[in-house]
């Protein structure tokens, strides 16, 4: 006759078990948002614009900030970005009505001498800031051009 029990587990086994189950319970939860809705969260779109806007910088050779409208002028267009309504618009030339972002709720520009500064803030998300500077040279005509702009 053998004198362990082999018909279930011990109180010991148990507890290690229910700890275990815990630990990893508490480690899943930790990676799924459920419980932390009113957390301030990074703006993803903003992310996106901001993108969109330095991708546009690039070629660009003068940048201009007047009210809350970035201006780019490129060798063959006029770029701005503004807010109209809630939304961040893009226009060629003073046309079109490209939307590059919805629900914005602050579109803040500020010049300065190497381009410009912008904060993007929309309901509940971080707000969003970065620079837009000019590229240190491009090329106009067939020729290259160094930029250097003088506040």
């Amino acid at each position: 006759m053998s004198r362990w029990n082999d018909k279930g587990m011990t109180l010991f086994e148990t507890i290690v078990s229910l700890n275990i189950l815990i630990v990893c319970a508490a480690l899943l939860l930790s990676f799924i948002p459920v419980f932390d809705k009113d957390v301030i969260r990074p703006d993803r779109d903003a992310s996106m614009a901001a993108q969109q806007i330095k991708y546009d910088a690039r070629t660009a050779y003068n940048i201009e900030a007047e009210g809350n409208i970035l201006y780019m002028e490129e060798e063959n267009a006029e770029l701005s970005f503004e807010k109209t309504g809630t939304n961040l618009v893009r226009k060629r030339n003073g046309q079109g009505y490209e939307i590059v972002m919805q629900e914005v709720d602050v579109f803040q520009v500020t010049h300065q001498p190497y381009g410009a500064d912008i904060l993007i803030k929309r309901k509940n998300l971080k707000p969003f800031s970065f620079s837009v500077s000019l590229s240190p040279s491009f090329k106009k005509g067939g020729e290259n051009y160094w930029i250097k702009k003088e506040p």
